[in-house]
């Protein structure tokens, strides 16, 4: 047998003005969230616009204003006083790009540079879990040869293939390899 619960409920007028109804700015945010510089944001659009027509490079100008705007952004994000963790966070970030601005706007001037190492990321995933899962792998025999059936998923799933239909092509004796250039 269910038991209900009965929860009273406040009157109409009882009930807290919801957040997204009041007419004044919250107090505890004394400054806005930053947003990504527009320079970073016209690079990446110009470095999507150069690979889908198969240029080789971005146009010399628009990376020198862009990459000016992103450097005078990093140096106003380095002078500002941190107020909370975040703040220093965005400081140190700041003073990153400043002192490495070559390597963080390499994106733009070797287009088979991508902009996020998402690709990699995901690529490793799976075989972080796999660890989260169980603890460890077990020994190095069998790590090594998730390794190689992990990579060799990866790289067919990149060429188009399914990971299933390179898993059965290799067990049925048709192994997939990568075209040769």
């Amino acid at each position: 047998m269910q038991t209900t619960t009965h929860r009273p409920t406040l009157p109409a007028r009882a009930h807290p003005t919801p957040p997204h109804t009041t007419t004044h700015a919250p107090r505890d945010h004394p400054r806005p969230h930053p947003h990504p510089p527009r320079g970073l944001l016209t690079l990446i659009d110009a470095t999507d616009t150069a690979n889908a027509t198969g240029a080789t490079r971005i146009c010399a100008g628009v990376l020198a204003a862009q990459g000016d705007l992103i450097r005078h952004a990093a140096l106003i994000g380095q002078e500002t006083d941190p107020v909370t963790k975040v703040d220093q966070k965005h400081r140190a970030l700041a003073r990153r790009i400043t002192k490495r601005t070559d390597d963080y706007l390499r994106f733009a001037t070797d287009l088979a540079v991508p902009f996020s190492n998402n690709a990699a990321e995901q690529t490793i995933r799976m075989a972080k879990i796999r660890v989260k899962v169980s603890g460890c792998m077990r020994t190095l025999a069998g790590a090594k040869e998730f390794a190689s059936i992990r990579s060799y998923t990866a790289t067919a799933t990149k060429h188009g293939l399914t990971m299933l239909d390179a898993l059965t092509r290799l067990t049925s004796g048709n192994t997939w390899y990568p075209a040769t250039t």
